[in-house]
């Protein structure tokens, strides 16, 4: 018998709804300690899936120079130019930001960035996620900012 959880979609069920990529270097704070699925990172809340999918987004910005949905996504989702292209306009057109505008940075500007996030996961997870979530994992993304800007002085 299929459970309800298993019914979900697989970003939601491994609390990572914008589907982060596991590697060998993925160290994210509130990572699973059995990490069961071979593609993607699995959290133990959602919380900790957001915070991270921010953390990444941010340095895109900062350190990539990806100040747009197209730059973004096309790094995001390495697939072919057709779903690239369909991704970006999706996002685009659920957050009526035109795919090629300049955004603020992620820790600049949360309402801009949470609709973004929610396209995003639409797109990945074909649902939105609660705002509840995407509210406490972007408080958890800002707490590190300012742990990690104080720690380097």
């Amino acid at each position: 018998m299929i459970t309800q959880k298993e019914q979900q979609p697989r970003g939601i069920r491994n609390n990572n709804p914008l589907n982060m990529v596991r590697t060998k270097r993925s160290k994210w704070v509130g990572m699973r300690p059995q990490q069961t699925d071979k593609m993607f990172c699995q959290f133990t809340s959602m919380a900790f899936g957001v915070r991270a999918a921010f953390i990444q987004l941010e340095k895109y910005w900062d350190e990539k120079h990806l100040r747009t949905i197209s730059k973004i996504v096309r790094l995001w989702c390495p697939d072919s130019e057709k779903v690239m292209m369909v991704y970006e306009n999706v996002v685009s057109g659920y957050t009526g930001i035109p795919k090629d505008d300049p955004l603020p940075r992620p820790s600049d500007d949360y309402i801009t960035w949470s609709r973004i996030f929610n396209a995003m996961c639409r797109v990945e997870n074909g649902c939105s996620l609660a705002s509840d979530d995407i509210t406490l994992g972007y408080s958890l993304f800002i707490q590190y900012l300012h742990k990690d800007r104080y720690n380097a002085f």
